[in-house]
């Protein structure tokens, strides 16, 4: 469904610019709220929070209508649930840094 959505929103020109915007306020209010649990004055969080969304957002949309991904293949669940996994670790990772 996120994908439709994402790609209804991106086809869409001007006539979609209100869900964008209140996409990227309610984006912007979550990087506020990460950046308040790590804690730090580095702004380069933002960035990597940025590019953990861009990552997720652009796998969702690629693997739509062809589901092999840098060898992977997303029509299995198993990679699903890897791939989450992975995410899972990788947001550790950050917390990790920056609470140092």
């Amino acid at each position: 469904m996120h994908q439709e959505l994402l790609l209804w929103e991106l086809s869409g020109g001007l006539k979609f610019k209100a869900i964008r915007d209140l996409r990227e306020e309610n984006g912007h209010k979550l990087q506020k709220i990460l950046e308040q649990k790590v804690d730090t004055k580095d702004l380069n969080i933002s960035m990597y929070i940025t590019l953990l969304i861009a990552s997720i957002n652009y796998i969702v949309l690629s693997t739509l209508e062809y589901p092999l991904f840098n060898g992977i293949d997303f029509s299995s669940d198993t990679s699903w649930t890897i791939y989450e996994n992975t995410l899972c670790d990788y947001i550790d990772m950050l917390f990790e840094k920056f609470n140092r």
